[in-house]
């Protein structure tokens, strides 16, 4: 099982410097950022789908929020570094439920099976998540610069 650092530690901010309480407020506002990014990532493939059926906007941001998970599943698989049966060992999580979500058929996942698969996303796709961070501390950049 991968081990994944604090995302607050890939932007290069020393948790011990902040309190429990602050550390905890940061990764979930980072954790927040991260997934808003993600969506957007795949926006654009959700986007291709549901152009032919016409739906409206609202319709679209509910099925990208319901089908982000089977997305980022699909995404480890076809980077060939996890199975199904990988996958499920590592969210612990049953093959077959796993394969439901990838498959789209069971959209109903908790909270803790979402955060371990984002996590086995982030440790398979590390590339694509310090291009969201590059572009978070360009953003944080900016903003301090504004400010001055």
């Amino acid at each position: 099982m991968p081990t994944i650092q604090p995302i607050s530690q890939l932007v290069k901010i020393r948790p011990q410097e902040l309190t429990n309480e602050e550390n905890m407020l940061l990764e979930i506002e980072l954790f927040s950022w991260m997934l808003d990014e993600i969506e957007k990532a795949f926006t654009d493939k959700t986007h291709t789908e549901t152009e032919l059926v016409n739906f409206s906007d609202e319709t679209e941001n509910t099925m990208i929020d319901v089908n982000i998970i089977k997305y980022l599943i699909n995404d480890i698989l076809e980077s060939d570094e996890y199975s199904i049966a990988g996958i499920a060992y590592y969210t612990r999580i049953p093959e077959d439920i796993i394969y439901e979500i990838a498959a789209g058929i069971n959209d109903y996942i908790s909270l803790g099976f979402s955060q371990r698969i984002i996590e086995l996303h982030r440790f398979v796709r590390n590339d694509a998540y310090q291009d969201i961070l590059n572009k978070l501390r360009d953003k944080v950049n900016y903003q301090s610069v504004s400010e001055q």
